[in-house]
């Protein structure tokens, strides 16, 4: 079963002016007898919350932590570098902290795994002893804690199968939902979604059920109440407890987005594209009724039999925007997408909330990246991009962080100013480009780098015409439109809100009638000189 997407766009506005350019370094931890791996970095407010694990030994301020094995930690840092406050997850085997969630109060959920015995740390000093619950497996565990810092309930697991935790958010009713691979029988992988049952809430389950491996890699939550969940599978695939299955012939991996309602865990929704080579979503960052999903791909990817992107030989990266309305014909429409490629294999990426529809992408490689098919400005050699994106997918900005090393662990989050951290263990921050932040990796064991630099890197839309060039009026309007997009149009195509293409007009004129169509919204997409296409949406009252 396979969901038409319809291509649609939205309008492109005013661009961001948040430019990246690192310029502040502050540390947060500094290097004693271990190491540290950042897993997730989540912004509220004036803080940080830094997730991840640790080996050897923690010092600073009221931390004074020592791990036997490897042991997981949750931080609130203010964006001076300094500890508020931790929760440590240590005990007899292995530990770690993966993923964190802040509510609009400041009410914090996370959640990570371990094996054997659990022993919980706070800094004010109270422990928690959970006893060894996991009959030698690897179990999930998950908090709530309170703004000052105090953990208020613990809940964990107990499937008795190895548990891995990809990702968990919370939805604007406060439900915790939960996203991880179940490994079970002779090796088989189920994919869990799970709303984790804090205050005495009744908790579900759902597993995805694959006849051929199911990954799942990400979730994220609307703040209009759906749950996205991004992974991939081979052959047939059930994602309601096996009740419904979606079939394929081929056993080629395939990515999927699967929705579902935050708060009863009512399956609602599935897509995938329309492909023959293997691929998978690896991110979603929902925003609104729109989702933004990072699709892993090799060789050719199809949105529709008209709009693919080939890769350039390795694992490459598509990031498409689409929106979703239950109640609409087209439940899934595709606002844009774009391509972050390279020669070699990328070898991590993440998307990032920004402010309001703004989003970044978080990228690591060791050759030359392309944004589509015009290069980025990095030197080839191992570096990290953080690409700046606006509410329409036009790439605005771009920052090189040099010879760094994303894959053993570093994170951005963005603050409600709109201003980038970024967040790194000790293997990471470059040792040339970087040196004048000042730091040396022989003494600190996490950096936190500030960007704040309106200027730096800023690129223009595409295209050199101006907003101020590009006119559109009466906008709302009774049905006749005016204006350069008008004027020197080589054709217009009107779109209305469910993708459906309603009116064409292949020549220039002096104005455009649409006066015969409904009340309503509609995107309007010029083509100018230049092979230039501009969108803008329209009200026609």
């Amino acid at each position: 079963m396979k969901t038409v997407i319809s291509l649609v766009f939205l309008t492109l506005l005013v661009l961001s002016t948040n430019a990246q350019n690192w310029e502040v370094l502050h540390t947060i931890l500094p290097k004693t007898q271990g190491a540290f791996a950042v897993n997730r970095v989540e912004a509220h407010g004036a803080k940080l919350y830094v997730v991840g694990a640790f080996t050897g030994n923690i010092q600073r301020g009221s931390i004074n932590l020592v791990a036997s094995k490897t042991d997981g930690i949750l931080m609130q840092v203010d964006t001076g570098g300094t500890v508020d406050w931790f929760v440590s997850l240590g005990g007899s085997g292995d530990a770690n902290i993966t993923s964190v969630a802040i509510t609009s109060s400041g009410t914090v959920f996370a959640g990570g795994t371990f094996t054997g015995q659990a022993i919980i740390d706070q800094s004010n000093g109270t422990k928690y002893d959970l006893g060894s619950l996991s009959n030698g497996t690897q179990e999930g565990i998950f908090f709530k804690i309170l703004s000052d810092g105090t953990v208020d309930e613990i809940i964990n697991t107990t499937w008795g199968q190895e548990f891995t935790l990809t990702d968990l958010d919370v939805s604007p009713t406060t439900d915790v939902i939960a996203v991880g691979n179940l490994e079970y029988r002779n090796g088989d992988a189920l994919g869990i979604f799970t709303r984790i049952g804090f205050g005495n809430k009744s908790d579900y389950t759902k597993t995805f059920i694959s006849t051929r491996g199911v990954r799942v890699n990400s979730l994220s939550i609307s703040d209009k109440g759906f749950a996205v969940v991004a992974g991939s599978h081979k052959k047939n695939i059930s994602f309601d407890n096996g009740d419904n299955w979606f079939e394929r012939s081929d056993e080629v991996e395939e990515g999927f987005v699967a929705i579902y309602n935050a708060s009863t865990g009512a399956f609602q929704d599935y897509f995938s594209m329309v492909n023959t080579s293997g691929y998978a979503a690896i991110d979603v960052e929902a925003v609104g009724d729109f989702m933004n999903i990072a699709w892993q791909h090799e060789g050719k990817l199809e949105i529709t039999s008209t709009n693919s992107k080939t890769s350039r030989g390795g694992n490459d990266i598509m990031v498409t925007r689409i929106s979703y309305n239950p109640s609409a014909g087209n439940k899934f429409v595709l606002q844009f997408y774009f391509a972050i490629s390279s020669n070699q294999d990328l070898y991590a990426f993440d998307l990032i909330k920004g402010k309001g529809n703004e989003f970044y992408a978080l990228v690591h490689d060791v050759s030359t990246m392309y944004y589509n098919d015009t290069r980025l400005s990095n030197p080839a050699g191992t570096n990290v991009l953080l690409l700046g994106f606006n509410h329409a997918g036009v790439f605005l900005h771009e920052s090189v962080i040099g010879n760094c090393d994303l894959a053993a662990g570093a994170a951005v989050a963005v603050t409600d100013e709109g201003i980038p951290y970024f967040v790194s263990g000790p293997g990471n921050i470059g040792d040339h480009e970087l040196g004048w932040f000042g730091a040396s990796k022989n003494i600190t064991m996490l950096y936190l780098a500030k960007n704040s630099d309106k200027e730096t890197h800023q690129r223009t839309s595409i295209g050199e015409q101006t907003e101020q060039d590009l006119t559109l009026y009466p906008n709302p309007t009774n049905g006749v439109l005016f204006g350069s997009l008008i004027q020197n149009a080589e054709s217009i195509q009107v779109f209305d809100i469910q993708g459906r293409l309603v009116f064409i007009q292949n020549e220039s004129s002096i104005e455009l009638d649409i006066s015969h169509l409904e009340k309503g919204v509609y995107t309007l997409l010029s083509q100018l000189e230049g092979n230039l296409l501009r969108r803008e949406m329209v009200v026609v009252e």
